[in-house]
């Protein structure tokens, strides 16, 4: 079975890498420069010339709260195109299995918690992520629908918030957690009194560990056809942001104190996801708790420093 896997020098991609690798499926990961997910050219030469069985599609413009807000643009514009790009020469060229990774942003900033597949546009998004969200959502539709009018395995997971090795920590453009860990480790060396937090810090969030859901992916894309139209995959608690930042502040060794910008975007107030179906009928079982996951984390970061992913 070859699998093109997309994204691959990301945080997702990279760990997805290694474990098809473990399990002896030959394995396409182009770079950039091998293959432009800008140009639909470029993407239907590289499928002609390969011919790849599956498609697990990781490619995405991301970012944290503060690069959305700043940025909007880019996140509508940059996955729209590469999605329907990629999409549309897979349909063509008669790719039948493909594998689109979404996020728990698609979900309307007032849905019940944990949230459901069956709430998905039924209220408005939250608008701090809004372009990001739209984009993914279209993504979706458009997985949905090759998938219904051609009878082809097409199939979306929403994932939650990821963090783990090669996750972004660049100051600017950083999920929670690789934020709370640059933050506190620096506030630590310079010897700072207090950090400060965006918000009440009461928000809350759930992450998974990346390595968790790249070893699922690796063992159950072959079941891709089994399946429904879209599956929540998430680590099924959800913590504060004052929690992550405790939890990180204890194994860091910061002893500082917490100081909250009340006037700070805080974005929805909790994000929560249902991920029964993936659990009892696809062994979907996540083990790294925030404890675990945060000190691999950091011991990643201090050996490899800022990375930046696709």
């Amino acid at each position: 079975m070859k699998i093109l896997l997309t994204g691959s020098s990301g945080m997702l991609g990279s760990s997805i890498g290694r474990y098809i690798r473990i399990q002896n499926y030959e394995l396409l990961a182009p770079s950039r420069a091998e293959l432009d997910l800008h140009d639909q050219k470029s993407i239907e030469e590289f499928l002609k010339v390969n011919s790849p069985d599956y498609i697990i599609h990781c490619a995405a413009t991301v970012g944290g709260i503060k690069s959305n807000i700043k940025n909007p643009t880019k996140y509508i514009l940059n996955n729209i195109l590469i999605d329907s790009h990629l999409v549309g020469s897979s349909l063509k060229l008669g790719v039948e299995n493909f594998l689109y990774m979404s996020s728990s942003c698609v979900y309307p900033r007032h849905a019940s918690q944990p949230m459901q597949v069956e709430s998905l546009l039924t209220g408005e998004l939250e608008p701090t992520n809004k372009s990001y969200a739209l984009a993914k959502l279209s993504g979706m539709q458009l997985i949905e629908s090759v998938s219904k009018e051609y009878n082809l395995n097409y199939r979306s997971l929403i994932l939650s918030n990821l963090y783990g090795p090669n996750d972004n920590f660049s100051i600017e453009s950083s999920h929670l957690i690789a934020a709370c860990i640059r933050r506190l480790h620096e506030a630590k060396i310079s010897n700072a009194q207090s950090i400060k937090i965006i918000g009440t810090g009461g928000a809350r969030r759930e992450f998974t560990y990346v390595e968790d859901v790249a070893s699922w992916i690796a063992t159950n894309v072959n079941k891709i056809s089994e399946f429904p139209n879209e599956m929540n995959l998430g680590f099924g608690k959800d913590y504060s942001v004052n929690e992550y930042f405790r939890i990180a502040a204890e194994i860091i060794g910061y002893k500082g104190k917490f100081i909250h910008d009340l006037k700070g975007p805080e974005g929805m107030a909790q994000k929560l996801m249902d991920s029964s179906i993936a659990r009892s009928r696809f062994d979907w079982n996540p083990l790294t708790t925030p404890i675990v996951g945060i000190a691999k984390s950091y011991q990643y970061w201090l050996s490899e420093g800022e990375t930046i992913g696709i």
